[in-house]
């Protein structure tokens, strides 16, 4: 998990990069980001932070798959204004990277 209050490429990635050393052999992965930031600015942040992800330089084995890109599915989820979901591939063997932002400030 993180907390991002804006666009921040540093703490993004850097959290990015460690969920693969705590585990590395699972299929599935989820990060949960705590946006603490101003709502106006929420999916500009959400936004932000997919090019972000898809900019690290992950491990050789988890590397980010281009050709799938991200899998915006907040669309999926009727009436959310607080939440946004994605999901991300890598390493080209079915690696999935869930990815939920949660807006929390007041």
């Amino acid at each position: 998990a993180l907390i991002l209050k804006s666009k921040n490429i540093h703490t993004t990635q850097e959290h990015l990069k460690k969920i693969f050393d705590y585990v590395n052999y699972l299929k599935r992965y989820y990060i949960i980001i705590y946006y603490k930031g101003s709502f106006k600015n929420f999916d500009n942040t959400w936004e932000s932070y997919k090019g972000d992800v898809a900019a690290t330089e992950f491990p050789e084995n988890f590397s980010f798959e281009n050709s799938e890109g991200f899998i915006d599915l907040s669309k999926v989820f009727d009436d959310i204004t607080n939440f946004r979901i994605a999901k991300s591939y890598h390493g080209g063997e079915g690696v999935e990277i869930f990815h939920i932002m949660i807006y929390l400030s007041k």
